[in-house]
């Protein structure tokens, strides 16, 4: 457990009268390290449980992007945005953090009061304030920062009962956006990653009861995979699940005007996809690294990982993927998931591959900060369980057989996608078989009968049953040329389960159609 810095040692650091006041952004507060310039105003706060920071220690480079010198640091980090009143100049507002600093014992790493009008879009660029809590438009907030003149900047180090803490200020002056002056003030208490929030069950087995963790903010019908668990307080914002399609896996970098990966492969099998929204006080990389280390400690295979540049417009590729069509979705239209995706900033991607009891599955984890449709990070989960579609489907003399017997015939084989009544074009095979019993046997008139698995309310699978046996009854007539009065089509929804709904394998037993005959017209 991360051992609690004895702040009260730090005594001689509280220089300033400061305090919440009513004008600050909701939630924000000061860090019991160091108290702000009176009358100071609080426009933006975030406070993270771990992050990798950037500390600068010299003048920005605007050709190479980066500061002449500089170390990372990864931790708790503390980041606040104060506007202070005009009564103070910037370099008296320096003079304060830089004695204040000194006289609490912390070593002054780096100072300057003599920065190229760059430097703070240096600092703007090498922090995310996409996330936090912000009185203002967070666009309009790099503008604030960026613009500043007169800059000037004081990096602090501070070693208490063996913990390391940095102190990075910007100070600024008024600009075109504003006249007063500006503070950027980062805290970092430096403590390394542990992991273990994500969980992987390798030992999963299809067959058995899922051990799973379901909200009431989730998604109605939604669930998490039972062989990977959520981040904790993550909510399912969108879900959807495939008996059987294809899926293209990110290898390499997205190229958004070719549209199309430097690397990939194209999968076929079961896919489950998963978008979760995590609480804003973490961070895309905290919730990565912890996915990350899950994968690596489950043995699996990575395939390809990146972060930023290294992606491209990944989270805009993923949007373009057509499983966003259907599915089940809270808290936005399925529309505006391409905002969450396509705008998500920090973006880290993962793609893994295992093998479990001879069956090939793989993982891809897309991670993206806060944007300016929201503050809290996103996560994309994608599972594909590896399985060639079926291709030795019951003849038209298989069905003819069961409906003998029993006075019915159980189809599988005819392919929706989740929450769709629209045939996909791969159940072409199953639904000429059907077409030929009905040719051969043209005496015979048939219940077309659609069942659903019990996932969703009982109305809404109802609903969906009818439509998709309607749909079959549509096929055959419009591309088969059977009779419409020998077909009519039912909806059971879930009413009538050929296997327990407890498990996946037996929801999609439970997701079929059936033939039976009818006798009475």
């Amino acid at each position: 457990m991360r051992k609690k810095i004895i702040l009260f040692l730090m005594g001689a650091l509280l220089v300033f009268s400061g305090g919440l006041l009513a004008q600050d952004v909701e939630g924000g507060q000061d860090h019991p390290l160091i108290s702000r310039i009176p009358e100071s105003r609080m426009i933006f706060y975030e406070q993270v449980s771990y992050n990798h920071y950037t500390l600068a220690l010299g003048d920005w480079d605007r050709r190479e992007g980066e500061f002449e010198d500089s170390i990372t640091l990864e931790g708790k980090g503390t980041r606040i945005v104060y506007f202070v009143p005009e009564t103070y100049s910037p370099t008296e507002i320096y003079l304060h953090y830089k004695t204040a600093l000194e006289e609490a014992g912390f070593e002054i790493i780096y100072s300057s009061d003599d920065l190229s009008s760059r430097f703070s879009q240096g600092i703007a660029q090498k922090a995310s304030f996409a996330g936090g809590l912000s009185s203002m438009n967070r666009g309009n907030l790099v503008y604030y920062i960026e613009g500043t003149g007169d800059n000037h900047y004081v990096a602090a180090k501070g070693d208490f009962a063996g913990e390391e803490v940095y102190v990075g200020v910007l100070i600024g002056g008024g600009s075109i956006h504003r006249s007063a002056p500006l503070v950027v003030l980062n805290v970092v208490e430096v403590d390394e990653f542990r992991g273990g929030l994500i969980e992987i069950d390798t030992e999963w087995e299809p067959e058995t009861p899922e051990r799973l963790e379901i909200t009431r903010d989730d998604a109605e019908g939604s669930r998490d995979h039972p062989l990977i668990s959520r981040f904790p307080g993550a909510k399912i914002n969108f879900y959807t699940e495939l008996e059987h399609d294809e899926f293209i896996l990110g290898l390499g970098e997205w190229d958004h005007r070719g549209e199309e990966y430097a690397e990939s492969k194209v999968l076929e099998g079961r896919v489950t996809r998963i978008l979760y929204q995590i609480p804003s006080d973490r961070t895309p990389r905290e919730i990565f690294r912890n996915y990350e280390a899950a994968l690596e400690r489950a043995d699996f295979e990575i395939l390809f990982s990146g972060v930023g540049d290294q992606l491209g417009k990944y989270g805009e590729a993923l949007y373009r993927e057509r499983y966003f069509a259907s599915g089940v979705s809270t808290g936005f239209r399925r529309g505006d998931i391409g905002y969450y995706l396509a705008g998500a900033t920090d973006q880290h991607y993962i793609a893994a591959k295992t093998s479990l009891r001879g069956q090939d599955v793989y993982v891809s984890v897309f991670v993206g900060g806060g944007s300016i449709h929201t503050a809290s990070p996103i996560t994309l989960v994608n599972i594909i369980e590896i399985e060639a579609m079926v291709e030795d489907l019951v003849s038209a003399g298989d069905l003819m057989e069961q409906i003998q017997m029993t006075g019915k015939a159980l189809v599988y084989g005819i392919y929706f996608d989740t929450a769709s009544y629209e045939i996909k074009p791969e159940s072409g095979p199953m639904l000429e078989e059907i077409a030929t019993l009905l040719r051969d046997n043209p005496e015979m008139n048939l219940y077309v009968v659609g069942h659903t698995d019990d996932q969703g309310s009982f109305d809404y699978n109802m609903t969906l049953s009818r439509n998709r046996a309607r749909s079959v009854v549509d096929w055959l007539v419009e591309n088969h040329g059977i009779e419409a009065g020998r077909l009519q089509a039912v909806g059971v929804g879930p009413a009538a389960p050929e296997a327990t709904n407890e498990t996946s394998r037996g929801r999609a037993n439970n997701r079929r159609v059936e033939l039976v005959k009818k006798l009475i017209d």
